[in-house]
């Protein structure tokens, strides 16, 4: 309920009437702290993809919410880019409109007459100015709008996934162009363009007008459309169509195929690799033989992450070499297998300390048969034989893992090759037997 006193909700106070003639600053503020952060964000996000990508399943919702998250920023960088080049460009033009404010002297020109009325004809400096802090303030807001949209997009593809997959269309669901046909589906109904077959026209059948605004009703909450919906419309009412639909497309596929890019460097599914500053097309070829610096302890920072193995370094000058495998949610189901078929002791509660560090003696021989049924190592294709396992953090990246010892007091000095193979369960429990790792070393 509302009084006749009340203020208009289209009418604006006093003191919003002026922060909205300053909001430049605060503009400036937010967009330069943001885009410097997101700047960073992306060498942050792929080491936070490393430390967590062999921890878990990375089912289709969770690849979503890489590429949804992913997605978002991009946009924000990209419009808040854009606004804080407008403004400086804006600053630059207000500042001559000071300096000079009647503009084009044109007493002082010696041009001939007819270019004279070109120029008079031509925006003013202030016109101009005036244009610019427009298009600064729409950048900033197509930025925070675009932002919100392509996260309801994502949110909404998100349910219909999972309702999908509740009631067991598996199959569908997985395939990419089902995830691009409900994403591309709920965008138009998000950008109302379903609304001109839903209320154009009105029905002479009153329950069809009722069906109708019901299930537009209904889409606007289940899209989350009416988060954005009337500002959106704002903005197309008031501006160019084309211009707008336009700036709509650019934003959008810049920040897919900078997302794709910047993700297609760590991840290769459903991304581009693209080669901007370096024309070598004969460096990185197939086949050659090549080293990941990754490989190496030495190499390893707290910021990075062990994705599979390591060893300490390119040159071992000592009897053992240290290995270090890191422990992959996929081996779960074979660790489970191996404990129950070894009778580990799982679930055993220990009487008294006697005891229990005599379970915890007879744990360790069966720990080392169900790690050495996973993992087979092998040193210039020899097999390496009853291994002892523990399971630690990786020290520097503390990365979750399996340490082992191999005795490599017998090989020359030379150069040498560790392999390591993985038996796991793949799809339908099949037992599967993955060549997971190569790693080149030199004895001394």
């Amino acid at each position: 309920m509302t009084s006749e006193n009340s203020p208009k909700l289209d009418h604006l106070p006093d003191w919003i009437r002026q922060l909205r003639n300053q909001t430049w600053q605060i503009e400036i503020l937010i967009a330069g702290s943001t885009v410097f952060t997101l700047f960073s964000l992306s060498d942050d996000l792929q080491a936070f993809f490393y430390k967590i990508y062999p921890g878990i399943s990375f089912n289709l919702e969770r690849t979503l919410i890489l590429f949804g998250i992913y997605i978002v920023t991009r946009i924000l960088l990209i419009g808040f880019v854009a606004n804080l080049i407008l403004r400086a460009v804006w600053l630059a033009y207000l500042g001559i409109n000071f300096t000079f404010p009647n503009g084009v002297n044109f007493n002082n020109l010696k041009n001939n007459q007819e270019s004279k009325n070109i120029l008079k004809g031509q925006s003013s400096i202030l016109e101009r100015v005036t244009l610019l802090d427009r298009l600064s303030k729409l950048s900033y807001s197509l930025a925070i709008l675009l932002a919100i949209f392509v996260t309801s997009v994502f949110i909404s593809t998100l349910i219909i996934h999972i309702l999908f997959e509740l009631v067991g269309f598996d199959s569908i669901i997985y395939e990419a162009w089902f995830s691009y046909t409900v994403a591309s589906i709920i965008a138009i109904i998000q950008f109302g363009i379903l609304d001109r077959f839903f209320f154009s026209k009105t029905s002479k059948k009153p329950y069809i007008n009722r069906l109708k605004k019901w299930l537009s009703t209904f889409l606007e909450y289940f899209t989350l459309s009416f988060l954005f919906r009337r500002e959106i419309l704002a903005i197309k009412s008031n501006t160019n169509k084309w211009a707008f639909t336009l700036s709509i497309v650019f934003v959008l596929s810049l920040a897919s195929i900078i997302t794709s890019y910047q993700i297609g460097k760590y991840w290769p599914y459903g991304t581009i690799k693209l080669k901007l500053f370096d024309d070598r097309e004969f460096f990185d070829v197939k086949y050659s033989p090549s080293i990941s610096i990754y490989d190496y302890d030495t190499n390893i920072t707290n910021k990075t992450s062990v994705l599979r193995a390591s060893i300490p370094e390119e040159v071992i000058s000592g009897n053992y070499l240290k290995v270090f495998v890191t422990s992959w949610a996929e081996f779960d189901k074979k660790l489970k297998h191996g404990y129950e078929k070894y009778n580990y002791p799982l679930d055993y509660k220990a009487d008294n300390a006697v005891d229990y560090y005599k379970t915890k003696e007879l744990a360790d021989s069966l720990f080392n048969l169900v790690l050495n049924d996973i993992f087979i190592l092998e040193v210039d294709d020899i097999t390496q034989q009853n291994l002892r396992w523990k399971t630690s953090n990786h020290p520097i990246s503390k990365t979750k893992g399996y340490v082992t010892f191999i005795n490599i007091a017998g090989l020359n000095q030379s150069e040498h090759k560790l392999n390591i193979y993985v038996n796991y369960f793949g799809k339908n429990d099949k037992l599967i037997r993955g060549r997971w790792k190569e790693i080149n070393f030199w004895k001394e």
